[in-house]
């Protein structure tokens, strides 16, 4: 199957790739790049993450995605409670069709879980079926069984210490975008 460009930022866990990831948005965006799709903003409760928020690129807007607390018709994966709402949300996110050039579609974090066929693995499966260009975090733990799971030759591996700056220019240059 051809896939689209793949591009990966990786790094340990806590280490701030969902920060490096929303440097890295606004400067795409500033740049004219139509980038949608989510990123997982996390929540520490005693030195431990206890949940996380699924925020949408485009509007801002926000929801559970999962909690370390038991909640009422959420998925038990791990050691979080998934809302499947939250979950489909996410998924229309990734595969609304925009009509637009110069996309980015953004999954904050692929892991073990999507190895596993859960939670974003359908999705991201559809969106290298397109042949989108995505750009995906990854635990470093998890990037060659993600790779292997679904089959792609990532264009570029970022670590999370790398620039906000040097990895929109190196995307950008990989999708022929010019300021």
């Amino acid at each position: 199957m051809k896939k689209g460009k793949v591009f990966i930022l990786t790094g340990a866990q806590g280490a701030g790739k969902t920060g490096r990831l929303i440097e890295v948005i606004d400067i795409l965006l500033d740049a004219g790049i139509f980038v949608h799709g989510f990123y997982a903003k996390g929540y520490w409760d005693k030195n431990v993450r206890s949940r996380f928020d699924l925020v949408d690129i485009q509007s801002g807007k926000s929801a559970l995605l999962c909690s370390d607390k038991l909640r009422k018709s959420f998925d038990l994966y791990g050691r979080f409670y998934f809302n499947p709402e939250t979950i489909n949300w996410g998924n229309k996110l990734l595969l609304t069709e925009s009509g637009r050039q110069k996309i980015l579609a953004v999954i904050d974090e692929v892991g073990r879980f999507e190895v596993n066929g859960l939670v974003w693995a359908s999705a991201l499966e559809k969106v290298l079926e397109k042949q989108f260009p995505v750009l995906l975090v990854i635990r470093d733990i998890f990037v060659d069984d993600v790779i292997r799971k679904f089959g792609f030759v990532p264009d570029l591996i970022f670590s999370v210490e790398t620039d906000a700056g040097d990895i929109s220019r190196q995307i950008r240059t990989v999708l022929n975008v010019t300021d």
